[in-house]
């Protein structure tokens, strides 16, 4: 899980004023971010997500800018990329109205090689 963690914290940036009109649970950008965080570490802790037995087995993400985090990468076996996917997506929608005016850093999409399987797990290489 280290390798997510690298990549999934390893591209954002914060910036003044992460204010905006926030959710309930969540008083700032920044709060929101953190709670995006906690919830996405929450789902990789409940998965066993890496998992594979060749590199067809493995699924990369796209650089996107997502509840105050840029350039949001994570990699995951194909059984359970998508549902990821899908919940990291719920959760900002309902949780991180605070980013809707965030003003993202202009990251150009990093060129990263497609996910292995290597050791019976994912990987980047």
């Amino acid at each position: 899980m280290t390798i997510f963690l690298f990549l999934f914290t390893g591209c954002f940036g914060t910036k003044a004023g992460d204010t905006a009109n926030a959710p309930a649970n969540s008083n700032t950008c920044e709060q929101a971010r953190e709670a995006y965080y906690d919830f996405a570490s929450s789902l990789f802790n409940g998965l066993d997500y890496a998992s594979c037995v060749d590199d067809n087995d493995c699924k990369g993400g796209t650089c996107r800018d997502i509840c105050g985090v840029s350039c949001d990468y994570f990699i995951a076996n194909t059984d359970n990329y998508d549902l990821i996917y899908d919940q990291l997506d719920q959760f900002a929608e309902e949780n991180c109205q605070a980013c809707s005016d965030y003003e993202y850093e202009n990251y150009p999409e990093p060129e990263l090689p497609p996910p292995v399987c290597k050791e019976g797990e994912c990987a980047l290489y």
